[in-house]
């Protein structure tokens, strides 16, 4: 009944809306013409006198224009009209739909305690059971250093049991490392795709494999002859080069977040469809340092049915290779009932190079590298050149490496056997293709041709390779992750979590903003049609900044571990990425907000990277006589509403000025703080606070002018001043400075507590909500390992510590400044030397967090070859478990082992980390990622930066010198965890507040600011929220211009949210008729990266169902 009535009122409505547009378009055209006529210049009326004439004419183009204004300003007043019909229609929706909060999603503030169910899955290998049963010892192998001698049984191969060797080539090409993109690209990359295309024309027998889109697309853009194109076209169709994984990058996985991933896999996917037709189906992930299944989850929905990866903890391999588990269906720990699991498999042994892939003996298969045959420049370490095939060496040379590819075998289940050939930038020359292939190809002719060796081998690709795993059903089931990887010793590869923050950071400000603007240009190109082709225009830009987001994502960008001049080139792409979303998302919200068209009306970021190498700054907006009045548009770009926190920095020359609301009311509650650039007071603006309440999915628009009737409660902050300058004694107003600090320090607001030393400066005790811990902070640091140049050091990817324990980050008579307002609250610690840093700890009016800020700048000589980090000591009692997250899509369980060394011990922590006990949990959410570890009971340690002084022996062959000025942002949960248990496990799930929380700090409000008024104050994309365990994770126009993939996922919520068996939306039910309306009625069901459809003919009215941590897409068309 209520959505009958719903429908009836909002149809009447629309035929209001036509009628009275009719109505005036007559009008207007009625107006129009007369007036033309009016004032139509007639040539009778014109005398032979010039003068008389020149004042005809002039008095005739008066009038015109006159007439031309009143037009205009009537077509304004209609068009304003209709837009107010429209508000109308939005209010009198959302009437019926009472707005929710986010308080109003939880049930109670408790997290429910686990209560083990019998029906949780339980695989085959559980990598954590696994990291308890091994002993890390790293005993020698011998030949094969982190393995054991294997002895070849010769009676397990027959003649009906044949090995079957798929030797695959391929190259593995860093879009940027040593050198940049563009210049790999015209120097080796290139060369490589045209020798690729020539030398598989020329030999059907040969086979390639490929995996980076940015590279095939650079190549596509540049080739010359059209020719080329249309035989790689043919060659990837025919499958004999075949496109594995088809992201625009083989993407990092301990870093990156689920969202980046997702959007480089698509923005390859979808280039792949458009030019070459091909769909890839497997994945191929050789040079990640250390996996994630968040990655193995993604390609499955994707389609994908196999992987194959490469660097994983050498000790784990071995203990997978002693049990033949080298394969195995990968799957979630959170999923059960599955019948299309993702088939993995894992390389064996050091390397993704040719020494390293044919079997246990490196110093064999180097001689079946015939890129360095004599006399080549490429030696193999081990002197022993390869030969090249004879009739008189062939039948000895064959022996030897089937008795590499034997061996290696002997590590599956199957006879069937892949063996990689290639390496970084491999194939560039066509002598390499013409010395593999034809050396290659007579092994295989005679080693086909001898029925006693049992063999089948040939050139092949990953598909030939996984189509003959099928059928097979003892795979075994594997949950857990991959990290951290270790190559060789205690070398692991925990550095590069930390490694340059900054541009972490700016990576994660980057993935937010393309996110909202993704979502705000699919609304105005949905809702706007008669401006598509404005809209359509900005497309190239748009593609510019999704494939440089994409872009960094690769392993040896987002990681910190590229050369400097690479690093700098990555920036330079993202900050035009920024540039180009600031553009996009301006004239999206001027469609939408139906602002008058005019070239000078633009809409600027109000936050914004100055450049590529420094934190973000706030614009000055100065208020004085030229009444200028400033408007800002806020979008909220998520599902739910929220109040937040909006501050801007004004310059007011009169003091008359005040904040007024969509409404044109004036806010009446503003917190004025001082600007500070550390111990610097900025005394020429000030800062204005304000709380706004933002619907779900929502424009608004605000303003800053001057007021004659001022309405608004401005409330100075009070400062107080702990080791400041003497000159802010009673100078300046509302600031109070004391030469001596007192021991302790309390700040209480209404829900908060909290307690400082004023030794230090840094947090002891926090309240939230009536449950208190002993919370201490404290900066400290590690050094690297000492020693001779000959000594293995830290570096980009290392982390080898001076020794276990971290030491004091060593400073006295901090300055302390506390400013304390009605709205937020801050306590600021300025540490000036050994490095400067501001400490900052925010309390925000009815939040129930704390927000940490940090902001630093590591340069200072006598703080090389150090590692810095924050602590916190607390008193839970976690023992040695502590989860963090993957990706920012799941948690996992760590346990810190005392039989791993402390760099082992330390995880990637994309977006959380938390400890907890039968009492409470502490989650600290990150706004970019970063390292940690919890290295006892109680205690969290975060890493902040690094600065090391040498190479760590890996390729990069520099160290970590290019620290920029940092500015990293943190919220501090403290939860209680309830007594009564729940049913099923909650440990891996954060609660609902931590989620909202975390998708609030990682895409915030999108603030932007004109000289101009709209037309429309508030447009809202949504008349009802979604549940609350539905997250908008994307609304993406395709490259199909009228079809957008819309990205819903259901989180995993513990049992404390009201929505945590919600499963179900319906979209008509929560998108506004503004919307829905502009859609075909019948949409489809997509897999991930919309290659597959899966369900077709829904209707748009119908319930759709996702599954919990699923990720559904929908095409909607226009």
């Amino acid at each position: 009944m209520y959505r009958l009535t719903k429908k009836k009122s909002t149809r009447s409505l629309y035929l209001t809306i036509i009628l009275v547009f009719l109505i005036s378009l007559f009008t207007a055209f009625v107006y129009y013409f007369v007036l033309i006529d009016e004032l139509e210049i007639k040539p009778k009326t014109i005398v032979n006198n010039n003068d008389n004439i020149e004042k005809q004419i002039n008095y005739r183009l008066s009038g015109l224009e006159l007439g031309l204004k009143q037009n205009r300003d009537l077509l304004k007043s209609i068009r304003y009209k209709l837009d107010k019909v429209f508000k109308d229609i939005n209010e009198n929706i959302n009437k019926q739909n009472e707005e929710i909060e986010i308080l109003d999603y939880i049930r109670d503030n408790s997290i429910c305690l686990s209560k083990k169910s019998e029906n949780v899955f339980k695989s085959n290998i559980s990598l954590s059971d696994v990291y308890e049963e091994l002993k890390f010892d790293n005993t020698d192998g011998g030949v094969w250093k982190q393995g054991w001698e294997l002895i070849v049984n010769e009676t397990a191969f027959t003649k009906a049991n044949k090995l079957k060797v798929f030797v695959v080539p391929h190259s593995h090409n860093d879009p940027g490392w040593i050198k940049t993109f563009d210049r790999y690209f015209r120097e080796q990359t290139k060369h490589i795709l045209d020798n690729s295309v020539n030398k598989l024309s020329q030999n059907t027998k040969l086979k390639f494999i490929w995996a980076e889109t940015s590279y095939l697309s650079a190549w596509w853009e540049t080739v010359k002859d059209d020719q080329m194109r249309v035989k790689m076209k043919q060659l990837a169709e025919s499958g004999q080069l075949e496109i594995v994984t088809g992201g625009w990058v083989m993407n990092d996985e301990a870093n990156v977040h689920y969202f980046a991933i997702i959007t480089q896999l698509v923005e390859g996917h979808e280039w792949l469809m458009d030019h070459l037709g091909v769909k890839p189906k497997y994945g191929w992930a050789i040079d990640p340092f250390g996996l994630s299944p968040t990655m193995a989850f993604i390609l499955k929905e994707m389609g994908f049915e196999g992987m194959v990866v490469q660097r994983v903890h050498y000790a784990i391999k071995k203990y997978l290779a002693y049990n033949k588990q080298l394969e195995f269906r990968w799957r979630q720990s959170w999923e059960s009932n599955v019948d299309n699991d993702i088939v993995a498999h894992i390389e064996p042994f050091y390397s993704y190079d040719v020494p390293h892939t044919c079997g246990p003996d490196p110093k064999i298969c180097c001689q079946f590298d015939f890129k360095r045959l004599p006399p080549s420049r490429v030696k193999c370490p081990w002197k022993v050149p390869p030969q090249k095939i004879t009739d008189n060496n062939i039948h000895q040379r064959s022996l030897l490496l089937l008795d590499q590819y034997r061996k290696k075998s002997m590590l599956y289940k199957t006879k069937s056997l892949l063996v990689p050939i290639g390496d970084d930038f491999r194939f560039d020359k066509t002598d390499e293709w013409d010395l593999q292939s034809e050396n290659y190809q007579k092994l295989f002719d005679y080693m086909n041709s001898r029925p006693e060796f049992n063999v089948e081998i040939k050139f092949a690709t990953l598909s030939d390779y996984f189509e003959s795993l099928k059928g097979q059903t003892n795979l075994p089931t594997l949950t857990g992750d991959f990290f951290t990887y270790s190559d060789r010793d205690d070398h692991y590869w925990s550095g590069y979590y930390t490694s340059k923050p900054f541009y972490k950071r700016f990576e994660r400000i980057l993935e937010s903003h393309l996110r909202s603007t993704e979502i705000i240009y699919s609304l105005a190109t949905i809702v706007n049609h008669h401006s598509i082709d404005r809209l359509n225009a900005l497309l190239p830009m748009f593609v510019y900044a999704r494939q440089n987001l994409a872009l960094f994502q690769h392993h040896d960008g987002i990681t910190g571990t590229a050369k400097d001049v690479v690093v700098n080139d990555y920036a330079n792409r993202m900050f035009k990425s920024l540039e180009n979303l600031e553009k996009i998302s301006a004239q999206s919200i001027i469609n939408l907000l139906h602002y008058e068209t005019n070239d000078l009306n633009e809409l600027k970021f109000v936050d914004k990277l100055p450049n590529s190498y420094t934190p973000s700054v706030k614009t000055v907006f100065t208020i004085d006589n030229n009444d200028q009045i400033w408007y800002f548009v806020i979008f909220n770009s998520l599902g739910f509403s929220t109040h937040e926190l909006v501050c801007i920095h004004v310059k007011p020359i009169l003091n008359n000025w005040c904040i007024k609301d969509n409404d044109g009311i004036q806010v009446e509650n503003i917190q004025i703080n001082k600007v500070w650039a550390m111990d610097k007071l900025l005394d020429d603006r000030i800062e204005a606070c304000f709380t706004i309440h933002m619907k779900a999915l929502s424009l608004v628009q605000y303003s800053v002018e001057v007021c004659n009737d001022i309405k608004s409660h401005r409330t100075p902050s009070a400062v107080t001043l702990y080791n400041f300058d003497n000159k802010y004694n009673n100078i300046t107003e509302n600031i109070i400075s004391y030469d001596e600090t007192p021991t302790e320090i309390h700040l209480e607001t209404d829900n908060i507590g909290l307690k400082f030393s004023g030794a230090d400066g840094m947090l002891r005790q926090m309240t939230i909500n009536d449950m208190t811990i002993n919370l201490r902070m404290k900066f400290m640091t590690y050094g690297t390992r000492p020693g001779s140049k000959k000594v293995q050091k830290s570096g980009a990817y290392i982390f080898l510590p001076d020794n276990e324990n971290a030491q004091d980050l060593v400073y006295s008579n901090c300055k302390i400044r506390i400013t304390k307002g009605n709205i937020l609250t801050k306590f600021e610690t300025i540490i000036e030397k050994p490095i400067p840093i501001r400490h900052q700890i925010a309390v925000i009016k009815d939040k129930k967090y704390i927000e940490m800020e940090n902001e630093f700048l590591i340069t200072h000589s006598l703080f090389g070859n150090k590692e810095l980090m924050i602590r916190f000591f607390s008193d839970i009692e976690n023992s040695d478990i502590f989860y963090t997250d993957l990706n920012g899509f799941q948690m996992i369980k760590r346990k810190r082992y005392t039989k791993i060394p402390l760099q082992g011990n330390i995880y990637p922590m994309p977006t959380t980390v938390y400890i907890e006990d039968e009492m409470h949990r502490l989650s600290v959410l990150s706004g970019q990622p970063l390292g940690t570890t919890s290295p006892r009971s109680g205690w969290v340690d975060i890493f902040l930066d690094r600065r090391l002084l040498q190479d760590d022996q890996r390729g990069l062959n520099q160290g970590v010198v290019d620290n920029r000025k940092t500015r990293e942002t943190f919220k501090l949960l403290l939860e209680r965890v309830s007594t009564v248990p729940s049913r099923v496990p909650q440990e891996l799930k954060p609660t609902l507040e931590s989620q909202l929380e975390l998708q609030k700090l990682l895409t915030p409000p999108v603030l932007m600011y004109s000289t101009f008024k709209s037309t429309l104050s508030e447009v809202y994309f949504l008349h009802n929220p979604f549940p609350c365990n539905i997250h908008l994770m994307n609304l993406r126009r395709s490259s199909k211009g009228n079809k957008y993939n819309l990205f819903l996922h259901r989180w995993a919520v513990s049992c404390e949210a009201k929505c945590a068996n919600a499963s179900a939306i319906e979209l008509t039910k929560h998108f506004s008729p503004i919307v829905t309306k502009s859609l075909q009625p019948l949409i489809s069901r997509m897999s991930l990266s919309a290659l597959y459809e899966k369900e077709s003919d829904i209707s748009i009215d119908s319930k759709l169902n996702i599954n919990e941590m699923h990720i559904n897409v929908y095409q909607l068309q226009t």
